[in-house]
């Protein structure tokens, strides 16, 4: 078994966790864990540090008996949100420490970006490599790590989010005893996980149905390049049923989720559910197919003028497919509302093909997974801190393991 790398989400209702490894360049999820934390995030920002901090603190150590899983959990890679994603494309060039190209000179070269002038409020998420180049004009998709040369160019982006969001997120792992290897944007995260599956667009625009939010990542050859939010998401969809009907919001997302839109027509149509006396109100399939179609014409109205931010951004971007993921479009009669929404667009549901984590609710943790296998050459937040070495250190002497075979620690 390759090293676990542990994968946390924190969304709008819950904390995701997805413990796997990469081989092959594919996710092996070995197990993932849901705790439910209605209202703990709300436009992006933690609402309820206290009580993340305490569901965090329950999960330092999981066990799981189907995979035969015991793990102690210390280092975690940690998804962001979306909201305020920037991407910029920059080239930096810096002198090599040596004759040859070191990976001492690939992070000197990417530290460089942090000097570009941004606002206080923004914060570098992560540093991402597109091309090196070296003094004699050689081209490299990967660190040209002991090739010969005195300089090293690099064409990379940089990912942004307002500073007020990550310093958020860092805080709360670090009360609840975490610490983090490296942070990725959901948007780009998403876009590898797509990139990683050949049976998916490659450029296409990826539509993430939140509970409270909904992002519309703009994915060009599985790189993310731009980002609209809307505040809108299944939740509101909740609220809808809750005016509609007068009912209590658990059984208005008992109906979401277990009856949704349905496409089925019938003469007879059967309460689907009524109250508890014969005084309260009782629904049917073509009631609530009614209220959803209510919500669906707003909730889709408002994606569309996200994408036309997004078009105006990027013209070619008003060709690309629609990409439907997040537990949103899990509810059924979803995507064939967007199709009805969205008529001129190929409009495609994913879910991944991984074992362990084929809900749409996963792919950014899945392509969080692939992000932390790549990261040796990637310039990441929780790096940018470290000063910048030209020389060699002695080696530290390897602690004595004390824990048993059975019981690995993160």
């Amino acid at each position: 078994m390759g090293q676990v790398i542990a994968c946390f989400e924190v969304s709008s209702n819950s904390i995701r966790v997805l413990l796997g490894t990469v081989e092959n360049n594919e996710p092996v999820v070995f197990c993932t864990n849901e705790i439910a934390i209605p209202g703990i995030m709300e436009n992006g920002m933690i609402k309820d540090e206290s009580a993340l901090v305490a569901a965090l603190s329950q999960l330092h150590r999981i066990e799981d008996e189907a995979s035969r899983l015991s793990i102690n959990i210390t280092n975690v890679y940690v998804l962001l949100p979306s909201l305020g994603f920037q991407a910029f494309r920059g080239k930096k060039t810096t002198n090599t420490v040596g004759s040859s190209v070191t990976s001492i000179d690939v992070s000197n070269v990417l530290s460089l970006f942090q000097k570009d002038a941004l606002s206080p409020e923004a914060s570098i998420i992560n540093i991402i490599p597109e091309e090196f180049t070296l003094e004699d004009g050689q081209r490299f998709f990967e660190a040209p790590i002991d090739k010969a040369s005195r300089t090293l160019t690099v064409s990379a982006i940089a990912h942004v989010l307002p500073k007020s969001i990550t310093d958020s997120f860092y805080g709360s792992f670090l009360k609840a005893g975490f610490r983090i290897n490296q942070t990725a944007v959901s948007s780009y995260s998403e876009g590898l996980a797509l990139k990683a599956d050949s049976s998916m667009p490659q450029s296409a625009i990826i539509v993430n149905m939140g509970g409270k939010v909904t992002n519309l990542t703009l994915v060009m050859n599985g790189m993310a390049v731009a980002c609209k939010s809307c505040y809108a998401g299944s939740d509101s969809l909740t609220e809808a049923l809750v005016q509609d009907f007068a009912i209590s919001t658990e059984t208005a997302e008992h109906l979401k989720i277990m009856n949704g839109y349905s496409t089925r027509t019938r003469e007879f149509q059967a309460p689907i559910w009524r109250g508890s006396s014969d005084n309260d109100c009782r629904i049917s399939q073509k009631e609530l197919n009614a209220s959803i179609s209510r919500f669906a014409e707003k909730y889709f109205a408002t994606i569309g003028s996200g994408l036309r931010a997004i078009e105006q951004m990027v013209p070619d971007a008003a060709s690309l497919p629609l990409v439907l993921i997040g537990g949103g479009s899990m509810l059924n009669g979803m995507l064939s509302l967007a199709k009805r929404y969205f008529p001129g667009k190929q409009v495609i549901r994913y879910s991944p093909k991984v074992i362990g984590a084929r809900s749409p609710r996963y792919v950014g943790l899945l392509g969080l997974l692939l992000a932390a296998s790549r990261s040796e050459h990637t310039l990441a937040e929780s790096q940018q801190g470290l000063p910048r070495v030209s020389r060699a250190v002695p080696k530290e002497k390897k602690p004595k393991r004390t824990s048993s075979p059975e019981d690995d620690s993160l």
